[in-house]
């Protein structure tokens, strides 16, 4: 099976990747190995951009794309990834109509 490898920088904010390659001087690889940015690690793009923040493991960590070090990621299938979890809040009164009005 086939992956389908892209640019960090190419993934959409709110999707999820999982790392497959970290390319770069080993030095620079190595330092973001010790962030928890390293092959097979699952990360969440939270904000796309130049610099990026990605979520990994429920901490951010703002990264700046450059030429020295490339990360190719695998997206993760959006039926794959988990669904935010809803939040079942009971209203009365006025506020009970409000939602109903939506």
């Amino acid at each position: 099976m086939l992956t389908k490898a892209i640019p960090l920088q190419n993934l959409p904010a709110g999707h999820s990747a999982s790392i497959l390659r970290i390319l770069g001087h080993p030095d620079d690889v190595h330092r973001l190995e010790e962030f928890g940015i390293r092959c097979g690690t699952r990360i969440e793009m939270f904000r796309a951009g130049a610099p990026c923040i990605l979520r990994i493991a429920g901490n951010k960590f703002c990264l700046r794309a450059d030429e020295l070090v490339k990360v190719l990621v695998e997206p993760i299938a959006a039926h794959l990834r988990p669904r935010p979890e809803k939040k079942i809040i009971q209203h009365s009164g006025e506020e009970k109509e409000l939602m109903n009005a939506e």
